[in-house]
């Protein structure tokens, strides 16, 4: 276990400290997480910045059939839906 030095702060947790060591070999690619979508994707070391993909666009808004609203006085308004 590594030597801990310092004053530790509101919530350090010295059982989940994580000691980072050197590699015999170098590493050629990193694996991120998607926040989104929880998916992993290989990113090779040394490709430059990656930028986040593009999110999907919105679904179409839904299309309402024809109608003809008819108004009578007195009487609420009377909505026909059209045949396509």
């Amino acid at each position: 276990m590594a030597e801990v030095r310092g004053d530790p702060w509101p919530g350090f947790e010295e059982d989940r400290l994580l000691v980072v060591q050197s590699a015999n070999l170098a590493m050629t690619e990193v694996t991120v997480v998607d926040l989104a979508t929880g998916g992993l994707s290989p990113v090779p070391i040394g490709s430059g910045s990656q930028q986040p993909a593009e999110p999907p666009p919105p679904p179409p808004a839904p299309v309402r059939p024809p109608e003809i609203q008819l108004e009578i006085p007195g009487l609420p308004p009377i909505i026909i839906p059209l045949p396509n």
